[in-house]
């Protein structure tokens, strides 16, 4: 095998001045835009852990390439991935699932609803909080009656091809199952095409939440 010299230029290969460089381990999310327009790019952020920047290299590619969804979405680290190794998955910043807040209040409350610290079950690794024990109780009896579709992550950037975090108070229960978003507004967009967009996000999860390539 013949090895060039760094900077050799290849014939017939040019730099493609559209597609950013992807660095594993240190991505962010584009600042958002007041027309919000953009897609996201990548932008200096702390370092990850050396497995999730392992496991994140497709992600930050992804994030970096394949959303452009005239939506910008603000400046964020890639979202904390806490789950089982042989499970899907999901979006947990410092372990905790849903941003704190009770997972089965979206369907018997309507709203989003914060968990106690003093009352929590575990699932796939994610500590999930709860307004009551009842609540506590129907979410051990049956978890993923309860658990936001796509792991948590964005409904919105899921249709697009990518992950992204999401605010637990945009949330969506649509046909008995819960969709979170990235922010109201972009809540508000997936809304218009949800049916369209759900489709899109169920072809795309398989891989996203596998980490796949």
């Amino acid at each position: 095998m013949v090895r060039l010299p760094r900077g050799t230029p290849v014939a017939g290969l040019r730099p493609d001045p559209q597609r950013p460089a992807c660095s594993p381990s240190r991505a962010a999310l584009a600042p958002e835009t007041e027309d919000g327009g953009g897609a996201w790019v990548l932008a200096g952020a702390a370092p990850l852990p050396r497995r999730a920047a392992l496991r994140g290299i497709a992600l930050s590619c992804v994030a970096a390439i394949g959303a452009a969804s005239g939506v910008g979405f603000g400046a964020a680290a890639l979202p904390s991935l806490a789950a089982a190794e042989e499970a899907e998955k999901r979006y947990a910043p410092e372990g905790i699932g849903t941003g704190g807040y009770d997972p089965v209040a979206y369907f018997t409350d309507g709203k989003a609803v914060e968990g106690s610290e003093q009352i929590t079950a575990e699932h796939a690794g994610v500590t999930y909080r709860f307004a009551s024990a009842e609540h506590r109780d129907l979410f051990r009896a049956a978890p993923e009656r309860y658990l936001p579709q796509y792991g948590g992550f964005c409904a919105y950037a899921a249709a697009k091809g990518a992950l992204a975090q999401t605010d637990p108070e945009a949330f969506t229960v649509k046909d008995g199952k819960l969709y979170l978003n990235y922010s109201r507004a972009v809540r508000e967009r997936w809304l218009a095409r949800a049916g369209e967009y759900i489709e899109a996000a169920d072809r795309n999860w398989p891989k996203l939440g596998a980490g796949a390539e």
